[in-house]
Parts: structure tokens; C-alpha cells; sequence
């Protein structure tokens, strides 16, 4: 589009658009920078755009050089200079997208995570049945020995939550009273010596089994 200009609106543009472009190119690529306090997905965002500004202020930059010394300049650089020149733009700008795509993956999660811990005191009460002591040691899970010595299951863990989602053939169980900063989560492989029950949040159930 600049070439289709005439000669001195062409330079006057040239010397608008060249310094502009690489000032908005720096103050993006300093954005990335993890000092900054910008948000976290901004991050890769700026400096893919950063590096993108800075290629073309390359660009305009030779340009500009051509505009007022022709004959000092090659008007086309190698092959081999060309490609490894818009090869490390592309690397940058990929760099900088995946890092904006894993850091909204993160505050996704993270986000996720802190709604389920906020709700988890709403979620339904977990009780389990074992044939085995589980020895679980988890503050506010209770452990409760069946009177009946021939129950199928003699042990019952009650103050428990489970977390929906599940791999692995395994329970994810967590206490009630679970938060991040000091709760332990609790593993039980999925199989017949165990049995879940669930109930209502605070509903009240027979103390034995």
C-alpha cells in the first residue's frame, strides 16, 4: 500500500509509521516480561504482537533506508537471510500464542477449582463402606466399627465428599470440611470391598452400620 503512494507522502509516512511501530512493538514485548503486572493471558498476547510490530518496523525501516539511498541498497535480501528472519518472527509469535492459550487454560482451571471449593460445603455427604480398615486419618472423617461381625462391610468412614470426576478406576474422595491451603484428598480404588452411599448435606443418619 506504501508503494502506491506518492514519493513525499510515501517518506512523511515512512518516518510516521517506523518509529511508531517499533516504540508499540518495545512497550508490547517489555509487557510479556513477568515483572510487569499485567494480566497473565496479556502476557503471550504481547509479545506475539509485540514481535509482529517489530518485524514490520524492520520492514519499514529498510524501507525508509531505500527511500533515501537506493544505490546503497540491496533491494532484496538473500533467501537464506529472509528465512531465518521471518522463521524466528514465526517461532516468537507461536511462543507468545501458546503461552496466552496455556495461561487462560490456567486461570481456567485455577477459576474451576476455586468455584468447586467455594460449593463443596453444598455437594452431597459421602459415607463409605469397607470389608477393610482404611485407616483414613483425614481431619473430620470419622471411622466407625460395625457391631455386626458379619457384616459384609465392617468399617464406615463418614465427613466425605467426592469430586465428580474420575480416572484411573478410583474414587476421589475429599473431607468436608476440605480448602486448598490445608485439606489432604483421599484415593479408594474403585471395587466390591468398597461401597459409597450418598445423602444430602447435613442430613442426619444412624451413627451405626
Amino acid at each position: 500500500m506504501l508503494a502506491a503512494l506518492p514519493g513525499r507522502i510515501r517518506w512523511i509516512m515512512l518516518r510516521v509509521l517506523m518509529p511508531s511501530a517499533a516504540i508499540a512493538g518495545l512497550s508490547l514485548v517489555s509487557l510479556a516480561v513477568p515483572v510487569f503486572p499485567t494480566f497473565p493471558e496479556g502476557r503471550g498476547l504481547n509479545l506475539a504482537l509485540g514481535v509482529l510490530l517489530l518485524a514490520y518496523a524492520a520492514r519499514l525501516l529498510r524501507m525508509l533506508i531505500a527511500e533515501r539511498r537506493p544505490e546503497r541498497v540491496q533491494r532484496h535480501a538473500p533467501s537464506a537471510v529472509a528465512v531465518a528472519e521471518w522463521g524466528a518472527v514465526f517461532i516468537l509469535v507461536s511462543v507468545g500464542l501458546f503461552w496466552a492459550v496455556g495461561s487462560y487454560a490456567v486461570g481456567v482451571g485455577l477459576g474451576r477449582a476455586q468455584q468447586f471449593e467455594a460449593t463443596l460445603p453444598r455437594r452431597l455427604d459421602v459415607v463409605a463402606y469397607s470389608d477393610k480398615r482404611l485407616s483414613l486419618q483425614a481431619p473430620g472423617v470419622r471411622e466407625v466399627t460395625c457391631q455386626y461381625p458379619d457384616a459384609a462391610y465392617r468399617f464406615r468412614y463418614d465427613g466425605l465428599k467426592i469430586v465428580p470426576l474420575q480416572s484411573g478406576n478410583q474414587y476421589l474422595l475429599l473431607p468436608a470440611g476440605w480448602t486448598h491451603a490445608n485439606g489432604a484428598a483421599i484415593l479408594l480404588s474403585r471395587n466390591e470391598t468398597l461401597r459409597l452411599e450418598f445423602s444430602q448435606p447435613g442430613q442426619v443418619r444412624n451413627a451405626a452400620c
